[in-house]
């Protein structure tokens, strides 16, 4: 009996239980609509009650409702037409949270622009959430540009609002400062920026060694390695890769840090791997080999892809330069089968040129020919992909300020016409008669200045078209002759033979000289003229690279000077030769200097001066030199520009040029 009773009662308790869930779930879908417009102020207020509902419990039979998107619309509609404000940002976020919702990145990342253009929406706590996922967005599509812009107002309203997830709003200054400074290492990482990126990465290092969080300390020391790697400061790469492999060892392996020993052996391979790449930089193919062969292995456990292409792609590499053609092929043919789900364009380009070169060494010129142009069209896509993402949210934030404009404008209009109510009584018949006279200047206004608006974006779009244009001209010219210094190249190790090795160094001296006008032109925000100083200093440094000799130093002066296609490229010829010569014939020691000076004198003319502090030239010596073939050249190119040139010899050697700039050349 008592075992029946009890049995009794715990029936009796379930099904009180399940009569309250029932009509818990009632009482929730009691909020839902049963309509998909909104026509009046009760709809409205329900509408309202069941957007917010949905926000904060985020029901998963809500989140796929094609009546959702509708009823959103609508209610965002009535909204407008009623002028009511702070609604209508409510209303647009309600539509962002949709499209979140149903992954439309594109859509999510467009109404999360427009929202923040709202000083009323940035007050609110949901402008975190919503500059998250746009983070998000922009680093997945990789847009870094943008992404550096949007953590300014990001690291702000978290400083204010706190994090996006955390209902504790304790310490949000400390945390947003410390946190942002790793989003600002990886975003200047991926811009290639990597002083900036080794910047932030060793303030976020020290955060976390005061924090006593070892593991991701570890990984901030490898990251600040790669960032020394990616500017050839090998040295200091390996200190911090072996600090991470150290910390490693000594204070997360064997110890409860909270990572799997899997993953922590994965991670200590890609440490190892990014030593070997150093390696493979000093020509040590058979001791890089072993490790990259190691973290390809750990990478497939782990589900790390990107560090799994990455390793072939890097054994690859290895193969090409162990002159095993074969071999490397058949790992990028790898590296191309991920890439055909997992999307990454720096891989993907890496890896056409690897391949486009593997064919060059096994002389296949067409197949080789096929992929540079792959790689060309690839990153020509990728380039106008992102001017065009640029223009249009461009014309998004325009459409969106003019929308704003013509809401102030219709509230002042409306506020006029109420103040005109009060005297309507004594003079009706007149303001009838100077409303209508306003009416229809109003319309003739109107209609002219969208006439002239209509022609203005016509002409602002036809420039940007032009523009956009020759600056791919210019880009296409410019890899059309590192592709023809890299053949010259290929051409010259055929040859054993000293005397063609010099003539196509030098060949590739004055086609790089050229390549790099094109490309200052490329990046420029003025596709005419070239700013003689980073010229000067951008030449100079490639001219020191490719000759060793790094004791030479250089003094550049030149102040605001800007010249015309033309003009540089017979300066940047002139300067190709003068230094050539001064490295094979100025210097005794490796010690010397160089001095470069550009200046615009009263008598609106150029004076360019070329010194080095070298041993300098008897008369005689100067009279058989100047039958050389540089000399010609750079008295050729002197008359070319009408320059006069005078030479002296004080305590080395100098040429000084003076010319001016033809009109019809500007």
């Amino acid at each position: 009996m008592n075992f029946n009773c009890f049995i009794k009662k715990i029936v009796f308790i379930i099904c009180l239980f399940f009569q309250f869930v029932v009509f818990s779930q009632k009482q929730q879908d009691s909020i839902v609509p049963t309509f998909t417009s909104v026509e009046t102020g009760g709809e409205f207020i329900k509408t309202t009650d069941y957007f917010e509902h949905y926000i904060t419990f985020k029901r998963s039979e809500y989140q796929f409702s094609s009546s959702y998107l509708k009823l959103a619309e609508d209610y965002l509609k009535w909204c407008e037409i009623n002028e009511l404000d702070e609604q209508i940002i409510r209303a647009k976020y309600y539509l962002f949270h949709y499209y979140n919702n149903q992954l439309q990145i594109a859509e999510t990342i467009k109404r999360a622009e427009e929202l923040i253009t709202y000083d009323t929406f940035l007050d609110m706590r949901e402008s975190v959430f919503v500059l998250y996922v746009l983070k998000l967005a922009y680093n997945n599509a990789e847009r870094y540009d943008e992404l550096l812009e949007l953590l300014q107002l990001y690291q702000r309203q978290t400083r204010i609002h706190g994090s996006a997830f955390s209902k504790d709003n304790s310490n949000a200054v400390d945390k947003a400062d410390n946190g942002f400074n790793h989003n600002y290492a990886h975003v200047y990482y991926n811009l290639k920026n990597f002083k900036q990126a080794q910047r932030y990465f060793k303030m976020h290092l020290k955060y976390l060694l005061d924090k006593k969080r070892f593991y991701g300390a570890s990984s901030c020391y490898n990251n600040i390695g790669l960032s020394f790697f990616n500017n050839q400061e090998l040295d200091s790469a390996l200190v911090f890769y072996n600090k991470a492999l150290k910390l490693l060892d000594t204070k997360v392996i064997g110890k409860n840090s909270g990572v799997s020993h899997t993953y922590l052996k994965h991670f200590k391979n890609s440490i190892q791997a990014n030593i070997a790449n150093i390696y493979v930089e000093r020509n040590k193919f058979d001791i890089a080999l072993p490790y990259q062969l190691r973290v390809l292995k750990t990478s497939k456990i782990t589900n790390e892809t990107h560090l799994e292409v990455k390793a072939y792609y890097d054994i690859a590499s290895i193969y090409y330069h162990k002159a095993q053609p074969e071999i490397a092929l058949k790992y990028l043919d790898s590296v191309f089968s991920i890439l055909k789900t997992f999307k990454s364009t720096s891989n993907r380009a890496k890896a056409l040129n690897l391949k486009a070169k593997v064919y060059l060494f096994n002389g296949n010129i067409d197949e080789a020919n096929i992929y540079f142009k792959k790689q060309e069209y690839f990153k020509d896509s990728i380039e106008l992909a992102r001017v065009n993402t640029k223009y249009m949210q461009t014309a998004v934030k325009l459409n969106t300020e003019d929308k704003v404009n013509q809401l102030i404008k219709s509230k002042v209009e409306l506020s006029e016409k109420r103040q005109t109510n009060l005297y309507q009584k004594l003079s009706i018949g007149f303001l009838l008669v100077l409303l209508l006279g306003l009416f229809f200047i109003s319309k003739r206004d109107r209609k002219k200045t969208k006439i002239i608006n209509a022609q203005k974006q016509i002409v602002a779009k036809s420039l940007n078209e032009k523009e956009i244009l020759l600056r791919e001209v210019h880009h296409r010219v410019k890899n059309n002759l590192q592709l023809i210094s890299g053949l010259l190249h290929l051409q010259s190790n055929k040859y054993k033979n000293n005397a063609i090795d010099t003539l196509v160094k030098e060949s590739q001296k004055h086609i790089n000289s050229i390549a790099l006008i094109h490309e200052m032109l490329y990046q420029e925000e003025d596709v005419a003229l070239i700013n003689m100083q980073n010229y000067i200093k951008e030449l100079t440094d490639s001219l020191s690279q490719v000759s060793y000799k790094e004791n030479i130093k250089f003094n550049i002066e030149v102040k605001q000077v800007s010249l015309p296609l033309n003009y540089a490229t017979t300066i940047g010829l002139m300067l190709n030769e003068l230094i050539t010569n001064s490295f094979k014939y100025a210097f005794k020691t490796d010690y010397g200097l160089i001095t470069i000076f550009m200046i615009e004198t009263n008598l609106k003319e150029l004076k360019f001066v070329y010194k080095d502090n070298g041993v300098g030239m008897t008369s005689i010596s100067m009279l058989e030199q100047s039958k050389t073939l540089g000399l010609r050249l750079i008295n050729m190119l002197a008359e070319e520009i009408d320059a006069q040139l005078e030479t002296k010899m004080d305590n080395g050697l100098t040429y000084e040029f003076k010319f001016k700039i033809k009109k019809e050349d500007v």
